[in-house]
This record gives structure tokens, sequence and C-alpha cells, in this order.
């Protein structure tokens, strides 16, 4: 493998994608994404090009894959192989990501619909990005922005901000919409809907 950061974020990523159900493509980029947001830092290093973003994940998920093939073992062992060949440095920054890798699978994992889950996400980054938007901030952005490949109507994306806002992830100030000081429920998300 290459250096600690790359190391660290294959890590990373073969921890989420254990702990995805079910695992996808989609629900991986989006649960980096989120990984991001709870930890309130770019854990993969990416400005904010969203097409250069998945292609780093996708990027590393193949590495991910090469490792697995070679030693013919699942994501789970591959981890754990890895985890047991890094140095403690690397292995500290690891287990302090678990808690926002758990987080953010967990988000996922409670939307079931990839189309709710690519608006709800695109929402939460948005905000996240500007610090505060509101409903308009939000539309222009998702239309403009070409990292959602389904436009949204403003009915379903106020829809969603209100949820958001209701389950705590979102908090509505004078400015618009911000995301909350805790984030810690953000997984209620779903049973508001």
């Amino acid at each position: 493998m290459s250096d600690s950061r790359t190391i660290l974020c294959m890590l990373i990523l073969m921890r989420l994608k254990t702990e995805l159900s079910p695992f996808g493509r989609l629900r991986l980029h989006k649960s980096a994404l989120m990984l991001n947001v709870f930890s309130g830092r770019d854990c993969f290093n990416i400005e904010d090009e969203m097409q250069e973003y998945y292609q780093i994940v996708d990027n590393l998920a193949v590495e991910i894959k090469q490792l697995q093939k070679q030693s013919n073992t699942d994501t789970a062992a591959t981890l754990q192989s890895q985890l047991d060949n890094q140095d403690s440095r690397i292995t500290e920054a690891y287990k302090r990501s678990i808690p926002y890798v758990i987080q953010s699978a967990g988000f996922v994992n409670s939307i079931s619909d990839s189309s709710e889950l690519v608006l709800i996400s695109a929402i939460i980054g948005c905000v996240h990005q500007s610090n505060s938007a509101n409903i308009n901030d939000i539309e222009t952005q998702l239309k403009s922005n070409n990292s959602t490949p389904e436009p949204f109507d403003r009915k379903s994306i106020l829809s969603a901000a209100i949820n958001l806002e209701k389950s705590g992830v979102l908090t509505k100030t004078d400015a618009g919409y911000c995301l909350s000081g805790s984030l810690k429920d953000v997984a209620d998300y779903v049973r508001l809907i």
C-alpha cells in the first residue's frame, strides 16, 4: 500500500463497508460523505468537487477489492489483517474514526430509498458546505450541482429539509438551515418520515 493517509482511508472505507446493510456503491459514497459531516473534517482530503471525491472513494474501493482478492478474504478479515500490520499511529487514528463511521453508516442504513438518500445527503452537503442555507439556496445549489443524478422539485426539497429539522439534523434559523450542534440522533430521521 501507499502512504499512511491512503492506508487510513482504506481502513475507514473497509469498516464502512462492514457496517452498511445493504452494501452498494451509492451507499458507500454517501456514508463516506456523511463521515465528513459527522466528524467535522474532510476524512479523505478532498476539497469540494464531488466527481473527484467519488472517484477517490471508487479508486480506494478498487484497491480494497484487490487486497481481498490477493488474500482470498472477506472485507472484515482483510480489515483485521491490515490493522494487524499497521503502526500504532495509524491504528489509533482508525480507532478515533470508528464512532463517526458507525454514525454515518447508521444514518445511511436508516434510509432504504436510493432517491431519498441522494436528496437527503445532497441537502446536508449543501448546508454543511455553506454553513447555512435557506430553501432557495439549497434548491439553486442542487440544480446547479452535477453531483445529484436526478432533479429534485422544490416540494421534495422542502419536505426533506423539514424532516431533517424535525429529526434534529438541521436547525432552522433566520438565515436558513444549518447543521444542528449535535447530530447524535441523526439515525432517528427515518422514524419521522
